[in-house]
């Protein structure tokens, strides 16, 4: 074994410098730079550690510092170099193949903001272009460890209970950064989610939040790969991903999941009307369509179908292919010519609208329920009709009469149509928008999805879900997918990272158990009830982040520049004494500019505390929110 394999046996004693084979270098230099006990412990008893870093002086022993960071700096212990050319075709980023990349975009723009009081969109502006930061591989060794969670708190129509279990059936909503929340929920959640839907950064740069929804295209790739890699492995066998995007990153963002998921469980890109006002773009057309990409975990695992509608007809009853459902009648029907199974002529009836009943009847919501053959002068006729049954089409007519004069259909295609519009019944983002202020009594979110749109994808493949499944979001907005899915009665998780989580995505879901009335409630005749349980990822060096980023002069970011120079949260690699003798050139910055300054300085990997850290009274864990994590973590 040589001296670097040795080392990293010894390292692996302590789960904090190396774990299942893998040496978090951070943690180790981080250790070495700070004369940790625990680091020298572990040196000083293995004697080649010892005879390598250690020299005796006047029987004193001497850690050389130095010597300990340039050996774990060496290239061993760092990633294997990229391969620059393929002979394929792929997406690149920074001139690397995108799949073989291992950058992370960490913290992201937003695409919606809450405007407060009369805020406009323009005043709306915050300082979130700081939070787009990209992390080279040698920067991350625990960042993806499931982190600590913290302010457990259960919302139940009686109000907030605080004794509580972290279950199984239960929904959650967590606040966090949303791609280091995919690698916490993970630990419990992997291959258990049914169905995620989600609506990322469009990454316009033109909508009037262009601080807030722009990445440069390498960055906006990487961002989404990230996450997306992260949830197929949540993603159960049968799962199934639903992606909104619009045309500025669509092209791109369907190679990027052709490579994850794999082309062949491509199933469709659905367009949705999300308008009926074109926008106003300098763009030869006008743009009233977004589109939802729509992938399996595995092809074929999943049986979609389309919208249930009802319309009224005479001639033109059957002029629709591909209609599902059932004939229904009232009782006194049957009773009064209909109980041999045939209906040629009679009071209800004539020779050109017949009906010939087949199988057994059964009895549903007070009515006689059978399928039908349809003879008849209708568009379809009956060698038409046979065709369609042979191929196992089902026709149906429901109606309380079965006058020729009035007839009502309730169908619903075998497979959903790629274009969705009011006609479904799904409503636009102005709709969505007038019943989110409905509810709130003010404007609180730009562009929310309505509530029938995720309704009807869910639908779509509400065959292979059962009320045990999970519906995960990860760029929760304004809550909308778990209120759905929440009146829907299926389990879900939310994960989102604004502050906004809590005044508007978690009020908004004490409204919906407390019986709201707005978007699909009336259709489903929602009453409220139910449960969700929040809480926070636990911040550690995330905290001195949100100062950076609220603070409002120069002078307070200097302050806490020298605070990082001083403690754990400056990044191994870069020397203190070093910072300190910089503070004087770099105080001569524009205040965006030491934002962005400061927060390059911060080691990533300890935004959150990692829940294998939680037990260190460091990171300040309650003891109540210890037994919370230890529930969640442990749940099968």
């Amino acid at each position: 074994m040589n001296l670097f394999e040795h080392i990293k046996s010894v390292l692996s004693e302590n789960e904090t410098f190396c774990k299942d084979g893998v040496l978090f270098k951070n943690s180790v230099v981080e250790a070495g730079l700070k004369l940790d006990p625990k680091l020298l412990k572990l040196l000083l008893k293995d004697d080649k550690a010892r005879k390598h870093f250690f020299t005796e002086i006047d029987d004193i022993t001497v850690f050389d510092k130095t010597k300990f960071q340039k050996f774990v700096s060496n290239k061993q212990f760092l990633p294997d170099s990229f391969t620059a050319f393929k002979n394929r075709i792929g997406l690149t980023a920074n001139g690397e193949y995108l799949t073989e990349a291992n950058e992370v975009v960490l913290d992201f723009p937003y695409k919606d903001c809450v405007l407060e009081g009369g805020q406009t969109k323009e005043d709306q502006k915050r300082q979130e272009i700081f939070w787009n930061e990209t992390l080279a591989p040698d920067e991350i060794d625990r960042l993806f460890e499931p982190k600590a969670l913290c302010n457990w708190k259960k919302y139940t129509a009686k109000g907030i209970e605080t004794k509580f279990k972290a279950g199984n059936n239960e929904n959650y909503i967590i606040k966090g950064n949303n791609l280091l929340a995919l690698h916490t929920i993970k630990k419990t959640f992997k291959s258990r989610i049914k169905l995620i839907y989600i609506d990322p950064p469009y990454n316009t740069g033109n909508d009037g939040f262009n601080y807030n929804d722009s990445f440069n295209h390498s960055a906006w790739l990487t961002f989404m790969k990230n996450r997306v890699e992260v949830a197929r492995e949540l993603l159960c066998s049968n799962g199934v991903i639903f992606i909104s995007c619009d045309d500025n990153e669509f092209a791109y963002l369907k190679v990027l999941m052709d490579e994850v998921f794999g082309k062949e469980n491509f199933i469709e890109m659905f367009s949705w009307k999300k308008s009926d006002t074109p926008s106003n773009l300098p763009k030869k057309s006008k743009k009233v369509l977004e589109y939802i990409l729509c992938y399996e975990k595995n092809k074929d695992n999943v049986k979609y179908k389309g919208f249930t509608s009802e319309s009224k007809s005479s001639n033109g009853l059957l002029n629709k292919v591909n209609k599902v459902g059932i004939l229904t009648f009232p009782p006194s029907i049957v009773d009064t010519g209909l109980a041999n199974g045939k209906y040629t002529k009679g009071k209800y009836g004539t020779d050109k609208y017949s009906v010939e009943l087949l199988e057994d009847t059964e009895v549903k919501d007070g009515f006689f329920i059978k399928p039908i053959i349809l003879k008849s002068n209708f568009k379809w006729g009956q060698t038409k009709l046979d065709e369609e049954i042979d191929r196992g089409t089902k026709i149906s007519i429901r109606t309380k009469s079965l006058s020729p004069s009035y007839m009502k259909i309730e169908y619903e295609p075998e497979v959903p149509i790629n274009y969705i519009d009011s006609s479904m019944g799904v409503h636009t983002t102005e709709n969505a928008g007038k019943q989110l202020t409905k509810l709130f009594g003010k404007s609180v979110f730009t562009y929310p999805k309505s509530e029938s749109l995720i309704e009807y994808l869910i639908n779509m493949v509400s065959n292979k879900l059962t009320k045990d499944d999970y519906i995960l979001d990860f760029h929760l907005g304004s809550g909308t997918t778990c209120a759905v899915a929440h009146k829907m009665g299926f389990n879900y998780i939310g994960i989102e990272q604004m502050d906004y989580i809590e005044t508007v995505s978690v009020e908004r879901l004490k409204k919906v158990i407390d019986g709201e009335q707005t978007g699909i409630s009336e259709k489903l005749e929602w009453k409220g009830g139910g449960s969700f349980i929040y809480a926070e990822l636990a911040e550690y060096t995330q905290k001195v982040i949100d100062k950076i980023i609220n603070a409002s002069d120069s002078n307070a970011i200097l302050k806490i520049i020298n605070c990082i120079s001083d403690n754990y949260y400056i990044k191994h690699n870069i020397e203190s004494n070093l910072l300190s003798n910089s503070i004087e050139e770099i105080s001569s910055y524009s205040i965006d500019e030491l934002k962005s300054t400061a927060i390059s300085l911060i080691d990533k990997n300890y935004m959150y505390v990692n829940y294998a850290d939680q037990e260190d009274s460091t990171f300040d864990i309650s003891e109540t929110d210890k037994l919370l994590n230890n529930t969640f973590f442990s749940t099968i």
